[in-house]
């Protein structure tokens, strides 16, 4: 399983990689950046960027579901 996720350049790197690295359980090390061209700086207070996860079979399919509903219970708290 790997990630791709979409940022900004005005978002701090580090910061975002560490930030779903724990949402999702996936090492920092297999999370990839793609830094999107801006178009115009309209920050978004909480906005952590787009992450994409790859998966190749069911069984990560449940885990990958099980991170989502993670992720919901956590930006609740928000």
């Amino acid at each position: 399983m790997f990630a791709w996720l979409h940022l900004h350049d005005y978002y701090s790197r580090p910061e975002m990689i560490s930030f779903w690295s724990k949402i999702t359980g996936i090492d920092k090390r297999r999370i990839n950046v793609y830094n999107k061209k801006n178009t115009a700086i309209r920050k978004k207070d909480g906005y952590r960027g787009c992450i994409l996860v790859r998966y190749g079979n069911y069984v990560i399919f449940d885990e990958l579901m099980i991170i989502i509903n993670r992720f919901f219970k956590f930006t609740e708290k928000l």
